[in-house]
């Protein structure tokens, strides 16, 4: 695994991108554990780290990258994601909920995904 800190920049994560993100399929989803083999660079996004990836061994793309509902689903994945490395620091359902324009529904779900994430690794 190679992972250098840094800052947030603009460049997108590979994982928007991937069919697994959102699935129990990656591990980064299942329990924020770094994958294997990626390249990613561990960065600061708002109170918390996260990884921008640049290359994963278990990335399998998008069946089609010029499908809008695949944008709207890679947008959904990244708040997922960015919410629950929120939620896993500290932050406020209500915090959460703001910070993305999500309903409570949402948050909490993350939440509950993120619980049971831990649940299983201990």
């Amino acid at each position: 695994m190679t992972v250098e800190g840094g800052p947030m920049d603009r460049k997108t994560t590979l994982c928007i991108s991937c069919r697994r993100s959102g699935t129990s399929s990656c591990a980064w989803d299942k329990a924020f554990e770094p994958v294997a083999g990626w390249t990613a660079q561990r960065v600061q996004w708002n109170e918390a780290f996260t990884y921008q990836v640049s290359a994963c061994p278990l990335f399998v793309p998008d069946r089609d990258p010029d499908n809008r509902d695949n944008d709207r689903l890679a947008v959904q994945r990244l708040q997922r994601e960015r919410g629950m490395v929120m939620l896993s620091a500290g932050a406020s359902n209500e915090a959460v909920q703001r910070k993305f324009g999500v309903c409570m529904a949402t948050v909490l779900n993350w939440r509950r995904q993120m619980e049971k994430g831990s649940d299983q690794n201990a």
